[in-house]
């Protein structure tokens, strides 16, 4: 919660060195620096516009940089086997393997920030945390409330099939169809419309899956 905006930053590093934001990622897949590789470049831009942000807050006082790392571990790590050190450069990021950080760290410069500097600008963003942190609670759930949402989402999922087989007793196979589509309509509207993204995801998802079973019963009752 060093930043201005919504969301959180994974770490930020300020001493003797410099300012770094850094965002670590972690994947089972490999990353790849040498092809247009969606994560890496979204990891990048999330790090970028994080680093900005921080730089805002801080009231560039004193004119810091906030340099942008993204750090990776797991598989996406392999998107620096390409590098001798395991650290390469995309566009203003430094993207470094995770195993290296603390080789990086003690190779850095020990005179681009003055004491009073590091002092004022970690001082400036401890500050910006406590209020971010007052006017956004971290939100942290039991084993209980986890599972009383994980039936609330099951009983919608329930509902979202159900509402369209009902009236498909009613009206056939043809209403259960146009009503199940209509619920899925709206559903996704919602979805735009609304936060919650979870709960119209599990509406939209029961509305295929009654379609997905009507067409199924339809094509086994026609085709025996």
């Amino acid at each position: 919660h060093a930043g201005l905006k919504r969301g959180d930053i994974d770490h930020y590093l300020v001493g003797p060195g410099g300012l770094f934001i850094i965002e670590t990622k972690w994947s089972g897949a490999e990353w790849s620096l040498e092809r247009a590789d969606g994560f890496l470049v979204n990891a990048c831009q999330q790090v970028t516009a994080a680093a900005s942000t921080v730089e805002l807050s801080l009231d560039n006082r004193h004119r810091i940089p906030a340099q942008p790392v993204l750090v990776l571990w797991g598989a996406a790590s392999a998107a620096l086997d390409i590098t001798d050190a395991g650290i390469a450069r995309t566009g203003p990021v430094l993207v470094i393997d995770g195993t290296k950080v603390r080789d990086w760290v003690l190779r850095l410069p020990r005179n681009i920030l003055e004491p009073a500097t590091i002092a004022d600008a970690h001082g400036r963003m401890a500050a910006q945390v406590v209020r971010r942190d007052a006017a956004e609670p971290p939100t942290t759930r039991s084993m209980g409330s986890m599972a009383l949402r994980a039936m609330v989402n099951f009983v919608l999922a329930w509902f979202a099939f159900y509402v369209p087989a009902l009236i498909g007793t009613w009206l056939g196979t043809l209403g259960a169809i146009v009503a199940a589509l209509l619920q899925f309509g709206l559903a996704v509207l919602a979805r735009q419309l609304t936060r919650r993204k979870l709960q119209t995801t599990v509406v939209a998802a029961g509305s295929l899956g009654l379609i997905a079973f009507v067409v199924a019963y339809e094509v086994f009752a026609w085709a025996s």
